[in-house]
């Protein structure tokens, strides 16, 4: 009844979490909503009223925000002309995301800006990124030219958000409108990093590579990838080509390192599920390894890999879901706990494919500058795998908490807490293994029969435990204490101690003495003391030892008696 009470307040954290989760993920994709819809506050729009040209072909004046580009391609030379409107800052900059292409921007015929011109000329990757195109002081009025060369076929749907901006506003108007995605960026970057470090340390202390260093480099590389596809990046490192590598390269290293952290992780008793994971996981590692080499070989640039690697990630999430999934009746906790994280993850990035195509395809956005849901995706997978890895260490901690209860019970004897006959054997056992020298005392408490006839066996377990706490004041600090059963103790010294039980055999008596003064009964007690050097020079067993010291304990009690 216990362990369904346990199972039932276990589910029941779990739902209470992805619930908490869910809130808390709902909340902050509203937040980041009303952050990026206040984006051009304190800034002016600059959309309106261009002059388009796309390869010497008039377009007539045009909307950026509006506008479609279709079928632009690499050898598309797009002019856009415009005047630069009054009552603009002195010192201003005109704001324009763009992504994989070249830009050179005219003021009144002089250049002013320019990006990407060489790389585009060598025929290699163009950066993607926002463009801070400063203007000249007093420009208002002047005219203004910008000639766009995409680096690929439809490298971009349309040209929004164009802005203009005073310049000392630049940088905290932005991360202020992309605050609360830096904030989840840097912490998935810095909780992966941990993650690696701890790993790395597990990998080292249990000779394997550990799954934790997996969980730590899909987390670091899908908070890289947020905080690049944000073009928040730019604000610590303005090389706009290396972080467009860095975003694709951390796009395509998440899911396969994921592949390998379920791979490491959960356990499947469906062979075909397992194989089907691994063979996409290490699809997914050759398609990463070959994307880079092509990049490095500059035969195929990263951006135009993306369609083969949503097919493989979308067959990925499916093989994914496939392989966590089991029975009801065989799934734990902790398993269940996990089976949750990995269904978010695999549904965030679903839903995150889905954005893209429908903002390329039907909107005609550009999907890359756009709020992605993977970070919150892998925000609830943490979660969850914290809770998961919380369970699994409290049943872990369980079944030894009961093991060792069990053991307890099973070497103690009950009545006086003392080691029992089975215990001593098993320590007997360890003396001999070690050929560590040693003495053992057996001891017979008197008077135990008359006490239990006359005064009862309560009385008769009074005496039982009060000798037991005389033999441990007297003997713990240079032995082990056991009870045979009955009135039968045995006391093995360690090796460091012996000659000295003499010693600590008085002070039993006198404490005999003392408590017996406390009590309804005397206390007294007979004894016999065995060296293990005394047969065969210390090369027989412990038992050997433990019968001469009980023949010795039985000369006593008859000695005393014949006293009497």
């Amino acid at each position: 009844m216990p362990e369904k009470s346990e199972k039932i307040n276990n589910s029941m954290m779990i739902r209470i979490m992805v619930i908490f989760t869910m809130i808390l993920c709902i909340i902050a994709s509203l937040v980041d909503f009303i952050n990026l819809s206040k984006q051009h506050n304190g800034s002016r729009d600059f959309s309106s009223g261009w002059q388009l040209e796309i390869n010497h072909n008039d377009y007539g004046t045009v909307d950026l925000d509006e506008y479609s580009f279709t079928d632009i391609s690499r050898k598309s030379n797009i002019s856009l002309k415009n005047k630069i409107p009054t009552g603009i800052p002195t010192f201003a900059v005109v704001s324009f995301p763009l992504p994989i292409s070249a830009i050179d921007v005219y003021v009144n015929n002089k250049l002013v800006y320019s990006y990407g011109s060489e790389l585009f000329n060598k025929n290699k990757l163009v950066g993607t990124g926002l463009h801070f195109i400063p203007l000249p002081q007093n420009s208002a009025g002047k005219n203004i030219w910008i000639v766009i060369r995409p680096s690929k076929d439809n490298a971009f749907s349309v040209l929004e958000n164009v802005s203009i901006i005073s310049t000392d506003q630049v940088y905290s108007q932005f991360l202020k409108a992309n605050s609360l995605r830096f904030c989840v960026s840097i912490f998935l970057i810095v909780f992966g990093l941990l993650f690696i470090i701890v790993g790395l340390g597990l990998t080292l202390y249990q000779k394997k590579l550990s799954s934790v260093i997996h969980v730590g480099i899909t987390c670091s590389a899908i908070g890289t990838w947020a905080m690049t596809t944000a073009k928040l990046m730019q604000v610590l490192q303005p090389n706009m080509l290396e972080n467009t590598i860095l975003e694709y390269i951390s796009l395509y290293v998440a899911p396969t390192a994921f592949g390998f952290f379920l791979l490491s992780t959960w356990k499947s008793n469906y062979t075909w599920r397992y194989k089907l994971m691994r063979f996409i996981t290490y699809a997914l590692l050759i398609f990463d390894i070959g994307a880079i080499v092509l990049q490095l070989d500059n035969s195929c640039h990263l951006p135009y890999l993306l369609t083969p690697f949503h097919i493989l990630t979308l067959i990925f999430g499916i093989s994914a879901v496939l392989f966590v999934r089991k029975p009801k009746g065989e799934v734990g906790d902790s398993e269940h706990a996990l089976q949750i994280g990995v269904k978010a993850l695999v549904f965030s990035g679903a839903l995150d494919i889905i954005r893209y195509i429908v903002s390329k395809g039907i909107f005609h956005k550009n999907a890359g500058f756009s709020s992605s849901f993977i970070p919150y995706g892998v925000f609830v997978m943490l979660v969850m795998l914290i809770i998961s890895y919380y369970l699994e260490i409290y049943r872990i901690i369980s079944i030894e908490f009961e093991k060792n209860t069990y053991e307890k019970m099973a070497f103690t004897d009950q009545l006086t807490g003392l080691g029992n006959r089975t215990m001593a054997d098993k320590d007997f056992m360890e003396y001999e293994n070690t050929k560590m020298p040693y003495s053992i005392i057996a001891m017979d408490l008197n008077n135990l029969k008359i006490v239990n006839d006359t005064l009862g066996h309560n009385v008769g377990d009074n005496l039982l435990c009060a000798f037991s706490e005389i033999l441990r004041e007297a003997f713990e600090p240079i032995g082990k204490i056991y009870r045979f059963g009955g009135d039968e103790f045995t006391i093995l010294i360690n090796s460091e101690f012996r000659g000295k039980e003499k010693e600590h055999i008085n002070k039993m008596i006198e404490l005999e003495k003392e408590i017996s003064k406390e009590q309804p009964f005397v206390i007294d007690s007979a004894y016999g003391i065995a060296d293990c050097m005394e047969i065969d020079n210390g090369n027989c067993a412990p038992i050997e030892i433990y019968k001469l010291a009980d023949r010795r304990m039985y000369d006593m009690k008859l000695a005393s008696k014949n006293q009497r």
